[in-house]
Formats: structure tokens, C-alpha cells, sequence
């Protein structure tokens, strides 16, 4: 079975072991994904998201792709870093005469270097050189359709 490279989230989040916060969440991927993407420890991409997202407490984080490209629109910035929407990740297949979608092996194959999150089905996690850093299920799970991606730069 093909699996991408996987950095353990102590190793790839600044501060996550010793974050107080990051012990007691549940559902924090969005976080997690924004404070390794973005180089920024923990605590702080918590309280980012906790203010641009309106994200409760343990609940998870809403509207994420319509925020993100919003933010890309208006030019805003996080850690002087930009956001940048990756087009087409869905085309038309006329023979069978359907939408195809990107899963993340075609993904990998196509944008191989940068860091990017990924928005998969209710999850997002961080692609950053080529290596996941999220949950260890991300990086063997190859045929996960990826439905909206940003890369920050």
C-alpha cells in the first residue's frame, strides 16, 4: 500500500506537546492544519481561528473554504504568509460524461512541493514538501477525494 511521508504532529506543530489548550480540544484539525502550514505554534493559530472562523471551543470549524478563499480575495495575511485557492480540482470526463475528482494521490503527483492545506470530507490536514502532518490515516489514505486546497506562500 502506497502511503506519503507523515510528520507526528509534536514534530510538525510548534508547541503542540506542551500546549495546554491542544490537550483538551477535539476537533481541531483546521487548527492543527493552520499552525503547521503557517509555521506558527499552537496557542496561537488557535486563537486565530478562534477569531476569523468564530470556531467554539471543541466543536470544529465551519464555512473553512469560503473563509479561506474570502481571506485570499481580500489579500489578508497570516504570519506574513498569503493564502492561494488551487483551481481545478474537478474537470469533466465527456466519455463518461461525469465530473472527476482529485483524490490525493493525483494530488501528491501534481503539487509535490509547497505546503498546501487540504480539505477533504468534514477533515483538513497540512501537505507540506510531500509529507502529511495531521492524523497518521492521512497519509495512507490515497483515494480521499480532495475537495478544496490552498497553498500558503
Amino acid at each position: 500500500m502506497k502511503q506519503l511521508p507523515y510528520i507526528n504532529q509534536s514534530e510538525g506543530i510548534i508547541g503542540y506537546s506542551e500546549s495546554v489548550i491542544a490537550k483538551s480540544e477535539t476537533n481541531d484539525c483546521f487548527v492543527r492544519a493552520v499552525a503547521s502550514s503557517f509555521d506558527v505554534p499552537y496557542d496561537d493559530a488557535h486563537a486565530w481561528v478562534k477569531h476569523k472562523f468564530d470556531r467554539k471551543d471543541r466543536k470544529g470549524t465551519r464555512w473553512v473554504s469560503s473563509k479561506l478563499a474570502t481571506m485570499q480575495t481580500n489579500g489578508e495575511t497570516f504570519n506574513d504568509r498569503k493564502i492561494s485557492g488551487i483551481e481545478n480540482l474537478r474537470s469533466y470526463d465527456v466519455v463518461n460524461r461525469k465530473m472527476k475528482r482529485t483524490t490525493l494521490n493525483q494530488f501528491i503527483k501534481k503539487y509535490s512541493t509547497g505546503t498546501y492545506i487540504l480539505i477533504v470530507r468534514g477533515h483538513a490536514f497540512t501537505l507540506k514538501n510531500g509529507s502529511v502532518i495531521g492524523n497518521k490515516s492521512d497519509a495512507t489514505s490515497m483515494k480521499k477525494i480532495v475537495h478544496e486546497a490552498f497553498e500558503i506562500i
